[in-house]
């Protein structure tokens, strides 16, 4: 009998190897910030962002353990109702993934804020206000809205068995890769606009070049974000759901 091609263990390890690194991250930050008793908006989003990661982790892992990384009619041969949970688990984790890379976004908006709080640079302070918070939330929320509300009962959208109507599965997959692609913008601009803030205060060169070359590995975020949009476009095959998302979960 032709082996069942099964991917789960690779995402699961590489998922929580991800999660554990960005959590060793968060947690040594809480850990100075709690020392120089230093809070603010943009600690209050990381947190945020971590558990919608922590979200996405656990929906992923309960995803690939149940099949999801496999061909859709493979998952089928476990039954209906597996079928469906695999389908719930797949459309849940979507919406962890956008909404914890939408609170990543304002946690860096609102630092950047907070150092130019007592400054004059009104075009930075309005960019990060319009674009990279107020826009970066109204399209995850929207994004992700739209994620459950594309059938009627939104039951319909992972169990077939429910009689219902759904949107045309291309609505998805195009508001998606609009999703994708303002992302892969916003994080692009995250590398530059704190060059442009750096350079303007009167700290030592070293010490802004420093901080423009943290902000800059931004740059490799965008990458990664233009590369998985890509993808995106497999939201609209629902014959093969499954095996077609893949390379957005990896």
């Amino acid at each position: 009998m032709e082996a069942i091609p099964d991917r789960g263990q690779a995402i699961i390890w590489m998922t929580w190897l991800l999660t554990a690194l960005a959590s060793i991250t968060v947690a040594l930050r809480m850990n100075f910030r709690a020392r120089v008793k230093l809070f603010g908006w943009d600690d209050f989003f990381m947190v945020m962002s971590m558990l919608c990661f922590f979200g996405w982790s656990i929906t992923l892992t309960l995803y690939a353990l149940r099949g999801g990384t496999r061909h859709i009619w493979h998952v089928m041969l476990l039954g209906d109702d597996n079928l469906a949970t695999v389908q719930l688990l797949n459309w849940t984790g979507q919406v962890f993934g956008i909404m914890g890379v939408a609170a990543g976004k304002i946690s860096v908006s609102s630092f950047l804020l907070a150092i130019i709080r007592q400054t004059e640079m009104r075009w930075q302070r309005t960019y990060l206000w319009v674009v990279t918070i107020t826009l970066a939330s109204v399209i995850a929320f929207s994004c992700s809205i739209l994620t459950f509300a594309q059938c009627n009962p939104p039951r319909r959208l992972w169990d077939q068995r429910v009689d219902g109507r759904c949107i045309n599965p291309h609505v998805m997959s195009g508001f998606g890769t609009f999703t994708g692609s303002f992302n892969t913008f916003a994080d692009a601009s995250l590398a530059i606009i704190p060059i442009t803030i750096f350079w303007s205060l009167p700290n030592r060169t070293a010490e802004r070049t420093q901080l423009s070359i943290v902000f800059l590995l931004n740059i490799l975020t965008s990458i990664c974000s233009g590369i998985k949009t890509q993808y995106l476009a497999a939201l609209a095959n629902r014959d093969n759901l499954t095996w077609a998302m893949f390379e957005v979960f990896a």
